[in-house]
């Protein structure tokens, strides 16, 4: 029988960790089984960790609309008008969609957490163009760089969830849409400030991209680094 070096508490063979402090269990002298019989379901510890993202989520959120809550008292009590604060209000709510809501437990697509993103940011940065005297730029700008990075990252996130690349290849694909989303940044920004495309600086962005997505492709294809690399990263 085993005990917990830290907190002394008996544990079976079966556990990787002490249930009571999480200290891992290492005793070379009777290693571990996995067909020994566990002292509680496995499903506990999925539910402990569930609650335990659920609480962390909960208390964030507290935190953020007390905090909203509290500018919009203070912008409004003292001056008499909502100035300042809907910035403040607007950016909180924006980091609680961001932030926040993948952190809670829920079993939706990933893909369903860069539109909910996305269209966070477009009301952003539309209450922004509207609080924000000048120029109107949300049509123009902020709304196809929203979309282009939206279209981005769901193609990421979707090639990532179908399993149709993995690892190397996965990262290879990832690091060129990257370099790909700067071109495309560029080319807009371009045509909002002076109606034409000059693609300039973007390459040297685009280039060192292309380079390491070549290099793990390499990599990926060379089965004697490839198992170097599993060996030292443990993938």
């Amino acid at each position: 029988m085993s005990y917990c070096v830290n907190c002394g508490v008996e544990l079976e063979k079966s556990l990787e960790c002490c249930p009571l402090c999480g200290t891992e269990v290492i005793n070379p002298r009777e290693p571990r089984r996995a067909d020994s019989i566990r002292p509680y379901s496995r499903h506990l510890d999925k539910v402990a960790r569930k609650v335990q993202r659920r609480t962390i989520a909960s208390v964030i959120s507290v935190l953020l609309l007390l905090t909203a809550g509290i500018c919009a008292i203070i912008n409004g009590v003292y001056e008499g008008e909502f100035t300042w604060s809907l910035y403040v209000i607007s950016s909180l709510l924006l980091a609680m969609l961001v932030i926040v809501l993948p952190i809670f437990p829920l079993n939706w697509h990933p893909l369903f957490f860069v539109v909910i993103d996305c269209l966070s940011l477009t009301l952003y940065m539309y209450v922004l163009n509207v609080l924000i005297s000048g120029d109107s730029w949300f049509e123009t700008l902020a709304l196809p760089l929203i979309i282009l990075i939206m279209a981005i990252g769901a193609i990421d996130v979707c090639v990532a969830d179908g399993g149709m690349l993995r690892r190397l290849p996965l990262l290879a694909f990832i690091v060129i849409s990257m370099g790909v989303a700067v071109v495309g940044i560029e080319i807009i920004i371009d045509i909002y400030t002076t109606a034409a495309v000059d693609v300039s600086w973007s390459w040297l962005v685009l280039a060192p991209c292309l380079a390491v997505a070549a290099i793990l492709l390499i990599v990926d294809n060379n089965r004697r680094i490839k198992s170097a690399m599993k060996k030292r990263l443990h993938y």
